[in-house]
């Protein structure tokens, strides 16, 4: 965590240079903290960083989770929704909800994929729970939907 602060620190720096008088300009950190957590959660979760802070490849991964999470929410208070497909209602959210799912999805399937001998992560740990009732391993939708938790809780 402390390797991810001081990239924080660093990059930070490097979008204010100090001014003649030793000062910085006012700089918006939002981002560059919703990077910070999502780095540091990726590394907890997955075992893997997303380096966020240091390239913007990944950086949809943020948009992709908050959106889900919007829908998910709108679900949760009104089931009906959920059933009736609501959201189909607003084609351009729709669609753009459908790429940011299909982006998320895509990185949690490599992930599930990995060939790594020793995975490392929380994440990985879900991969032989069995569920109590039916002895069945959990399915990949629910891995799908516990990425998403997990990542959220997280940051």
């Amino acid at each position: 965590m402390v390797e991810h602060v001081r990239i924080f620190c660093d990059q930070l720096l490097k979008q204010s240079p100090v001014n003649h008088d030793g000062w910085t300009q006012a700089t918006n950190v939002k981002d560059w903290c919703n990077y910070l957590a999502f780095d540091i959660a990726s590394e907890f979760i997955f075992g893997q960083n997303f380096h966020l802070l240091t390239s913007p490849e990944n950086r949809f991964i943020i948009d992709a989770v908050l959106e889900l999470n919007k829908r998910s929410g709108a679900y949760a208070q009104s089931p009906t929704l959920a059933r009736f497909h609501f959201d189909l209602l607003w084609p351009p959210t729709a669609l753009r909800l459908l790429r940011k799912s299909l982006q998320w999805r895509g990185f949690v399937r490599e992930r599930l994929q990995s060939q790594d001998e020793n995975p490392k992560g929380l994440f990985y740990k879900l991969l032989g729970v069995k569920d109590p009732e039916t002895g069945e391993p959990i399915s990949y939708n629910e891995l799908m939907a516990e990425a998403q938790l997990l990542q959220v809780a997280g940051t």
